[in-house]
C-alpha cells in the first residue's frame, strides 16, 4: 500500500499561488464564457466557485474580490477518503476478505460481480465499485473507486495524486453534500478529461486536466483535509 501520509501534505497548494492562478479567470484578456454568480458562491462547499459554474454561455467579466474565496481549500483529499471508514451511503467501500478463505468463493458469496483484487499491501478485497462504471471513460477496466485509492492508480500525477486518485475524491466529496459540483456534473466533468483530455466550458472553451492559462486541476486539487 502507498505511504499516503505525505501526500496529504502534498494535495495543499501555495494559496498564494492558487489565488494568482484563479484570479487568470476573472481578469481581463480571459476570454472563457464562465459566468460566476453570487449563486455560484456555495460552489465547493462555499469555498470554491468555478465547478458550478461551468457550462454557462455568458460570461461574467470581472469579479476580483471573489478570487480569494475560491482560492480557499475544502472537500477530502484521496488519502483522507481512503483513511476514512465511512463513505457517503450511495457508495461503499471494498470488502477485505477474511483471513484464511478463499477470495474468489467470498467475492461470489457477496454478489458484486465486479471480482476480487490483491493490494500491494497483501490484503485481498472484494471490489463493491466499478471506476469506468461511475465515470464512463477511463483505462482501469477493472478497478474500483477504493483500488484507485488505494493503489494510486491512473495518470497525470497533480500534488501527489493521479487525475483518477482527484476524481473518485470529487464524487464522493459531493456524495457527502460538503462539496460542489453536483456527483452527476462531477462525472460529466471527468469523464470528458477521461478520454479526451479537456473539458468543454461554453462554447469552443477546452480547459485541460493540467497546462494552459487555467485548468481544471486548479477547482479539484486544494483540499482542507
Amino acid at each position: 500500500m502507498k505511504d499516503n501520509s505525505k501526500q496529504v501534505d502534498g494535495s495543499h497548494h501555495n494559496s498564494q499561488s492558487v489565488d494568482k492562478s484563479r484570479r487568470r479567470l476573472f481578469g481581463a484578456g480571459v476570454a472563457a464564457p464562465v459566468v460566476l454568480s453570487l449563486a455560484s458562491r456555495n460552489a465547493w462547499a462555499g469555498r470554491m466557485c468555478s465547478p458550478s459554474a461551468f457550462n454557462s454561455m455568458t460570461f461574467s467579466s470581472h469579479h476580483p474580490d471573489e478570487a480569494a474565496v475560491c482560492a480557499q481549500p475544502s472537500g477530502s483529499s484521496p488519502a483522507t477518503w481512503l483513511q476514512s471508514q465511512t463513505w457517503p451511503s450511495s457508495f461503499e467501500r471494498d470488502l477485505v476478505v477474511p483471513h484464511g478463505e478463499d477470495p474468489g468463493v467470498f467475492a461470489a458469496s457477496k454478489g458484486y460481480g465486479l471480482g476480487f483484487y490483491q493490494a500491494s499491501n497483501g490484503t485481498h478485497y472484494v471490489r463493491t465499485s466499478s471506476f469506468v462504471g461511475e465515470f464512463g471513460a477511463g483505462s482501469l477496466t477493472t478497478a474500483s473507486l477504493m483500488e484507485v485509492l488505494l493503489e494510486g492508480l491512473g495518470s497525470q500525477s497533480v500534488g501527489g495524486y493521479t487525475m483518477e486518485q482527484h476524481a473518485v475524491a470529487a464524487l464522493l466529496n459531493s456524495a457527502a453534500g460538503t462539496a460542489e459540483p453536483a456527483a452527476d456534473k462531477v462525472r460529466m466533468i471527468f469523464k470528458d478529461l477521461l478520454s479526451q483530455g479537456y473539458y468543454t466550458v461554453g462554447i469552443n472553451q477546452n480547459v485541460p486536466w493540467v497546462g494552459g492559462d487555467y485548468s481544471m486541476s486548479e477547482y479539484f486539487t486544494v483540499y482542507a483535509n
